[in-house]
């Protein structure tokens, strides 16, 4: 399997806006997501909503996950730091698939484009 186990999330003082999230499994595999404006608010939902529900789910079961953290509640909105945080958590979820394939991540999204 590939259970995840940690959640992290890096700033970096040169890109306030931008906020990477890395996704580790217990295979050792690590993948990274990221996500730009509010990264402060996108942090604060990785760490208090997110990873409770994330540790220990299947890395592999992508649209599962993705599904799960964009089911909308009364006032959910596209633009929101909850959408942008489910978004770094897909790409880098893309990002450990696209490892365990030996491809890169457009590739196993379809190709160039």
């Amino acid at each position: 399997m590939a259970i995840i186990t940690t959640l992290r999330t890096i700033r970096v003082e040169q890109y306030p806006n931008c906020i990477w999230v890395e996704v580790e499994t217990d295979d050792g595999l690590v993948g990274l997501g990221e996500a730009w404006r509010g990264a402060a608010a996108i942090e604060a939902v990785v760490h208090s909503e997110l990873a409770d529900w994330l540790i220990g789910q299947d890395a592999r079961r992508i649209e599962f996950i993705s599904r799960t953290l964009l089911t909308p509640y009364v006032g959910f909105h596209s633009a929101s730091a909850e959408v942008r945080a489910a978004s770094a958590v897909d790409i880098a979820l893309w990002d450990l698939f696209g490892k365990r394939a030996g491809i890169p991540v457009y590739e196993a999204l379809g190709g160039a484009s």
